[in-house]
């Protein structure tokens, strides 16, 4: 059966696999520099680039349910999970670089992909068919 206690325990026994993308995320990062008129202005971006990610499955009500479900999965449980995963020191330093980390847990591509395989993977074992489909923005 599928309830949001079961989903957040299958994501929960495989966030060893979020981890990794994240770990993998941070090693890439840039750095570009723009002239605004006489400022000279620094941005910085870590992460894999921006994409959109979502689930495709047949439109039924048990379907429905289970994406409102994913979405409240995904900002409750997922959101709060993934900014502890930073120590104070890293979360201020790549905040104070523009980096705020719900923008990196809700841009990156990789990371979205890896936390949606997840859901996908969980419906398909409880019945509903389900992939995922992933965009570079």
């Amino acid at each position: 059966m599928i309830t949001r206690e079961n989903l957040i325990d299958y994501i929960r026994e495989n966030w060893n696999r979020v981890e990794n993308v994240v770990n993998e995320a941070l090693k890439v990062e840039s750095t570009v520099e723009a002239t605004f008129g006489n400022e000279k202005k620094t941005y910085r971006f870590v992460g894999n680039g921006c994409g959109i990610v979502y689930l495709t499955m047949p439109k039924t009500t048990e379907s429905a349910k289970f994406q409102k479900l994913v979405n409240d999965v995904y900002f409750t449980y997922g959101l709060p999970k993934f900014k502890n995963m930073f120590s104070d020191d890293v979360r201020k330093d790549l905040e104070n670089s523009g980096i705020p980390l719900a923008a990196l847990w809700s841009q990156d591509i990789d990371i979205n992909r890896t936390f949606y395989t997840l859901c996908s993977e969980f419906a398909n074992q409880n019945g509903i068919k389900c992939s995922v489909v992933a965009n570079l923005d």
